[in-house]
């Protein structure tokens, strides 16, 4: 579900969110996540494996979701500039992450940014 189909994230029960934007970022990733990673997952694992440091079981678990629903971004949101989908990412890493996670998220995302088709891969509708 985009992001822009979130009907309300502030009334999902025992999440973490208030009136810090990050907190609604949370949301909207775990819902991201949730209804639109799954079905891309092998393919976000892949995109991802050329720009780890690690083989991607190794990843810390926050990172790795971290990871695949900012890969997802940059690959299937043409609505949402390479530059943002990072930085979304980093502030989510900065907020629930390891001391050192944003730092590592940027990095990968970045390298993830670069090896991307120029095109994008396709929309945020799409589902196969």
């Amino acid at each position: 579900m985009p992001r822009d189909q979130v009907e309300d994230p502030q009334r999902l029960p025992g999440l973490p969110v208030d009136d810090h934007p990050v907190g609604r970022i949370f949301v909207e990733s775990l819902v991201i996540c949730d209804s639109l990673v799954p079905a891309r997952l092998e393919g976000l694992d892949a995109q991802l494996g050329s720009a780890l440091d690690r083989p991607i079981e190794r990843v810390d678990p926050v990172e790795r979701a971290i990871l695949r629903a900012g890969t997802y971004e940059l690959l299937y949101s043409p609505s949402v500039p390479p530059a943002a989908a990072i930085n979304e990412a980093v502030d989510l890493a900065k907020s629930i992450g390891a001391e050192q996670g944003l730092r590592y998220v940027n990095r990968v995302l970045d390298r993830v940014a670069r090896s991307a088709p120029s095109g994008r891969i396709g929309s945020d509708a799409s589902t196969g």
